[in-house]
This record gives C-alpha cells, structure tokens and sequence, in this order.
C-alpha cells in the first residue's frame, strides 16, 4: 500500500513536468520557424524565379555550346542546376510562347496564337495565379511592350512592372534594356526578401532585332552582334544572381533560366522569327536549378516550355491542372522514370503563314524525329540532319502518318477565344510592326490544314520582303506594298496594309476601296469590314459604317476583340446620333 501511495503522490509531479517539456518545445519550435530560412518551414514552398531570355537560341549559350563564351554568369548556375538539351518553344511568337511558359498549355488550348489583336483569357489560370493561392508573393518585370499588361499575362501577379516609356526602340518606348531590368529587379527583390514566399518572373529583350549591345560587349563580338546582345542579357542576369546571393535567398531558391524562342538567323531565308518552326526557332535553353543543388545534370530527353508551370508546381507543393506539358521533378531529383528514345513528343506550330494565305506550319518535334504537316509536309532525322535539309516523308511515310495524326488529335481543339478585349488600335498595331510583328489572321478555331493552300516554304522571300516593308516611311511602304499587290493581288496581308497606310495618311476614299476590293476577295473575313467602318466613321458616314459594323459582328466570335470594337463604335455611332 505504502509503494502505492507513493506511486500516487508522484503522478502529479509528473504531468507537470510534461506540462513543462511540451511547453519548452512549442517555444522551440516557435523560434525554429522564425530563425530558419522561409523554406525550410515547409520543403515545398521555395521561393521560384523565372528568367525568360526573348528570342534566344540554345546554342548560343556557353554552357551548350562552349566555343561561344557568351554566357559566364548563366554557366556558373548551370554548375549546380540541371540544363535540358532539348527544349521546345510552342511557338516562335513572343506573346504565345509565353502564355504557354505561364500557362502550361500549348497555343490551340490556351487560344493565343500570334500577336496582334491576341490577349490571353482570364478563365485560363497561370502560374502566378495558382501559386498566389499557396500564398506566394507575385512579381513581373518585362522588357517589352509586346508583353504589355493588355494582353492578360498580367493576371495572377501582385505587381506588374511594364511601364518604361522612357525605353529604346524606334522612339515608341517598346524595350526597356537589360541593365535597367536588372536594377527593377534588384529593387524587387530587396523588397520581398523578407516575409512570405515569393515568385518574381523577369524578363530580357535585349537579343531581339536590332542587334545592339553596348561596350565593351559590341567589341567583343565585332562581328556577332547577336551573341554580343546575349552576352550582355547573361551580364544583366548576373547582377540578379549577385543580388539573390546577398540576400542569402540564392542557395535555396528554385531558379529557372529559359528562352521563349530561338532566332533563325537568316537559316533557310529567314532572317529572324515568327514564320518557320525549324529548330534555329524553336529551341530554346532551359536550366533548373533546385534548392540546395549541388552537381550539374543534363537531360536528353525533349522537354517543352510547357512543362514549365507543371514542373514549379511540383516543386512548391501547389495544385495540379489539367496541362498539356509533364512535371519535370522526377528527371531533376535523379530518378528518372525509363523512357525510350522516340517516346515522348512535343506540339509546335506557326500560324504566320495564314496571312500570305498559305498553310499553317505544325509540328511534333521528339529527340530524333520531327514532322512538319503543311502543304508538303516535312519530316527530318534529327540526330543525323540537326540543320533539316534531307527531308524523308518519302522514305518513312508510316512515321509521318503517324505523327500527323498526333497533331490532328491536338489541333481539333477550340479554344473559347478571349474574354478580354485586347487593345487593338491603330498604335499599338504600328508598335508591334515596328518590332517586326506582323499578321491580322485571327485563329479563332483549329488552324485547318487545306491542300489547296500555298506551301509557306514557298513565300518567305516575300514574307521577309515584307517585314522589311515596316522600317520604312508610309510613302516608301505604300509604294513596296504596290508592287507586292501587283503580283499578288489576293494576299490579304498586303492589301490591308495598304488600306491602313493610305488611312494613315488621311486618304479615306483610296482605303475604303482597298478594303472593298478586299472583302470581294474574302467576304467572310469580318475583320475588313471592322477596317472599313472605321474609315467610314472619320469620313462621317456613320449609316454606312454602322453597317459594316454589325457585318462585322455577324461574321466574328462573340468573343473576339474586334467583336467588342465594333461595340464601341456602334455606341459612338449611337451617342453622335441621339446629339
């Protein structure tokens, strides 16, 4: 009894000192948190950065290719980072490459095809967006107007940073150069170091036309000028990393560094992109450095900027989606799941030709084969013609048939069109144009193949003719743009050009019928119509511009951009009338 006794006075004394223990670690697990580094609060909540390199071909990075010695700074990341060989671009269009890289969706899913009139739809969710709900801080800072926040890559980002009207190019304010981006992020970051997780998404235009580094980067590359821009966007890059490293934020940071495209470089007579997808435009770098890495990896299986938004996703714990590109992770953690060499291919596709009235260009690309369906399809060895010179559809005409129905599966998709209005105006058309952007074909559907349509391997001299056409003065332009016309007079993009420029010129009666005489050719392109009710309304013939408009409308999604113009100006129409 006494043993008890004793047993029983002890047990108070017991549940106090377990009072006492549990107590002490809740204060140490309070201090642990508030001393240790924000990531490790929870492994998958890292801060992300995401450098995008506009218009930048792979092989002109150091750490691939190391005869260049353009890159230091991205090759000292690479040391620790995992460099994918093989990275698709969707797209060699800056806006819907990097709708993809955000969104995870290739073009005929996510609907952005080219740029002009395109704006990213507000019902397709983002990277930024999905990691604001794991409660992540969200930043961006670009470089170009063609990224500008109209064309809704803007949503899901706390701050926005596009404002740099102060910029270079063509006196329109269209880029704002490396350094200055740098310093923007700098800022940033200094800002956010402290506090919740953080996604900044940074992006360069520097290799982008015209080809103008600064000193002592144009010495160094006297005759490359377009290595001379990548090096200096790496120095830019530098500076970042520099800083991250300082903040003591870089060790355990996921960190990605990627292009949105490649540039041709004048390859199979094309001087820069937007019209082929062979591989000078469509591969781009991509380095994934994980927190704590410390050894390089290289992968050689075909990867895709799609994979981008899964892959980060992955990493930070976030929601999963329904995405048309694959999770990275297993291939970064050493774990790689067995694949066959030919298993795997990725979509890519331009729909530039459309405008000349030629086929659309779309592609599988895998690390051997790639495939091209257009009027004379196209199907190249990669290991053995990286250049695509021997096309093989004769050869392996089975392989083709195969991969051109993987593209058909992909292409019967109909995005919803946009729910925003994209700011179309007659400004931000001649921004983009003076960057070389060019086209008013809105995709709005599948982008049909049509046997009866012109091959577009046939029409780049005049494609890059045309380009050339837009550093010119409306008076020179109107004149080249004639003699286009003379030989072509049922191109599209020819004679809405001409239209446009004689209205620019305040020549209303000489557009109207340019635009006529194009609606006699197409009289299902609602388009024109929206053109010519625009010039009718500044002549004051708002009856017949009303007119135009409500074709117009008939003709066009309810979704579109231009749908909603004409709604504007029917209002205006409506409001002038009632006055």
């Amino acid at each position: 009894m006494e043993s008890l006794n004793a047993a029983n006075q002890q047990r108070p004394r017991r549940r106090l000192s377990l009072l006492h223990v549990l107590s002490a670690a809740v204060v140490l697990v309070g201090i642990a948190l508030y001393v240790l580094p924000r990531w490790a609060r929870g492994p998958n909540r890292p801060n992300v950065i995401l450098i995008s390199i506009d218009t930048c071909r792979a092989d002109y990075l150091s750490c691939y290719k190391p005869d260049r010695a353009t890159t230091p700074h991205i090759d000292a990341l690479a040391d620790h980072a995992t460099l994918f060989e093989n990275t698709v671009s969707p797209v060699p269009i800056t806006l819907p490459a990097h709708c993809s890289m955000l969104t995870g969706l290739i073009p005929p899913v996510h609907g952005v095809r080219n740029q002009p009139g395109y704006a990213l739809p507000a019902v397709v969710a983002t990277l930024p967006e999905i990691l604001q709900t794991h409660g992540y801080q969200t930043g961006a800072i670009v470089s170009s107007f063609v990224l500008d926040h109209r064309t809704g890559l803007a949503q899901g980002f706390d701050t926005y940073d596009d404002d740099f009207r102060d910029g270079r190019s063509h006196g329109w304010g269209n880029e704002r150069v490396g350094n200055e981006t740098s310093a923007a992020a700098v800022e940033w970051l200094r800002q956010h170091a402290d506090g919740e997780p953080f996604f900044l998404f940074l992006h360069y235009y520097d290799p982008h036309l015209p080809y103008e580094p600064p000193e002592p980067f144009a010495s160094q590359f006297p005759d490359d000028p377009y290595a001379g821009e990548v090096a200096f966007t790496d120095h830019c890059i530098g500076t970042v990393l520099t800083e991250l490293k300082a903040l003591g934020l870089y060790e355990d940071a996921l960190i990605i560094i990627t292009g949105d495209h490649g540039e041709m470089l004048g390859e199979h007579g094309e001087e820069s992109h937007q019209f082929f997808i062979y591989e000078s435009a469509i591969k781009v770098p991509l380095l994934v450095k994980l927190p704590g890495q410390r050894h390089r990896r290289r992968v050689e299986e075909v990867v895709g900027l799609v994979d981008i938004v899964p892959t980060a996703c992955g990493l930070t714990g976030s929601r999963r989606g329904l995405w048309d590109g694959q999770d990275l992770t297993p291939k970064l953690t050493g774990d790689p799941a067995p694949t066959q060499r030919d298993r795997r291919y990725v979509y890519t596709e331009s729909t530039t030709p459309l405008s000349y009235g030629a086929n659309p260009l779309l592609g599988q690309v895998g690390l051997q084969w790639k495939y091209i369906q257009t009027t004379r399809p196209e199907l190249y060895d990669l290991l053995a013609d990286p250049g695509e010179t021997h096309n093989l559809v004769a050869d392996r005409p089975h392989l083709a048939r195969d991969l051109q129905i993987r593209i058909e599966g992909l292409t019967e998709q109909t995005p919803g069109g946009t729910d925003r209005e994209a700011d179309i105006s007659d400004e931000q058309r001649e921004r983009l144009e003076s960057l070389g952007y060019v086209g008013d074909t809105m995709v709005t559907g599948p982008a049909v193949f049509d046997p009866n349509r012109e091959d577009p391997k046939d029409l780049i001299d005049v494609h890059v003719a045309f380009q050339r056409t837009l550093e010119l003065d409306d008076v020179q332009a109107e004149a080249e743009i004639r003699e286009f016309l003379a030989e072509r007079p049922r191109t599209r993009i020819f004679r809405l050009a001409l239209g446009r420029k004689l209205k620019k010129q305040q020549r209303y009666g000489e557009a109207v019928e340019q635009f006529t005489s194009l609606i006699e050719y197409f009289p299902s392109e609602g388009i024109t119509y929206v053109e010519r009710g625009l010039v009718r309304e500044l002549m004051g013939d708002t009856t017949e511009a009303a007119r135009d408009f409500r074709q117009a409308q008939k003709l066009l999604p309810a979704t579109s951009p231009w749908n909603a113009k004409c709604t504007r100006a029917l209002q205006r129409i409506a409001e002038l009338s009632e006055n």
